[in-house]
């Protein structure tokens, strides 16, 4: 039988700490804190590689953990630059949010995202 989504919650027996406790959904589950939870997965294999634990079957793995938090973090550096331009009035449909998540849903181009050019 598969553990229930509970099993993922810590309970106060960690002392409060909130780095023992899965947040699923909500304000705290954002592209950035994704991104971060990536590259702390990759990181984590990497260490464990170095320390002799070497497993080729996560070679791949590791390189797409690092990949899709490239990937998050652009995502999220795109929707801030947007939002400075709406900011300083920029009213371009192109910059709108709505506009911006509806694009950043549908890319997963690295290179799509870094040629990302609001100057007109």
């Amino acid at each position: 039988m598969a553990p229930g989504i509970d099993s993922l919650v810590s309970s106060d027996e960690d002392g409060g700490d909130s780095r023992n406790t899965a947040i699923i959904g909500g304000v705290w589950e954002s592209d950035g804190s994704l991104a971060m939870g990536f590259f702390e997965i990759a990181d984590t294999a990497v260490e464990r590689w170095k320390a002799g634990r070497r497993n080729d079957l996560i070679v791949i793995p590791i390189i797409y953990n690092y990949r899709h938090g490239i990937e998050l973090a652009l995502k999220t550096g795109i929707r801030e630059a947007a939002a400075c331009l709406r900011g300083d009035g920029v009213e371009d449909l192109d910059v709108q949010a709505d506009k911006v998540d509806q694009w950043l849903s549908s890319i997963h181009s690295l290179e799509q995202l870094q040629a990302v050019n609001w100057a007109k």
